[in-house]
């Protein structure tokens, strides 16, 4: 009989940020050439951007997209004790949650340089990572998420 050994690990707000700007990246670096290059059809003296103001920019993308999701679990787990997400780390039943709640998470990316769509993307990548990595995440806001990879893939998140 084998021992399967959880870890637990703690991502604090810059780290998380940080994943999902790396995931982010390629979709912000689309997004910003294509707008230069459609202000470059009026303005031939227009610049690509550089790497930097990718990476830059894919960090604020990052950090909205964390701050956002956290808030929206701090919010569902307080009429909730523990919620189990889906795939693109929400609560895998839309209906426990609040309907100006999923708005107000949608909302959230509007002013940036992907949409709400990308954004779901980008968390149902870091999804993946947390399924390799597996175990207890302690999470900023007083969150835990608990990945049971087996015998189907659950996220579990509740408050500390």
């Amino acid at each position: 009989m084998s021992v399967q050994v959880i870890t637990r690990r703690t991502l604090d707000l810059h780290r998380l940020s940080q994943y999902m700007a790396n995931i982010a990246t390629a979709v912000v670096a689309q997004h910003l050439i294509d707008e230069a290059q459609e202000i470059a059809k009026n303005d031939p003296d227009h610049a690509l951007p550089d790497e930097q103001e990718i990476l830059e920019e894919a960090m604020k993308v990052g950090e909205v997209i964390v701050t956002s999701w956290l808030e929206f679990l701090v919010q569902a787990v307080c009429d909730h004790a523990r919620l189990e997400l889906n795939s693109r780390l929400l609560p895998r039943d839309v209906r426990v949650i609040d309907e100006e709640k999923w708005r107000t998470l949608d909302r959230s990316v509007a002013l940036l340089t992907i949409d709400h769509h990308e954004a779901h993307a980008v968390r149902s990548v870091f999804c993946g990572w947390l399924l390799v990595e597996g175990g207890i995440f302690d999470l900023p806001l007083d969150l835990v998420l608990e990945v049971r990879p087996n015998p189907t893939t659950i996220f579990v998140v509740s408050k500390r």
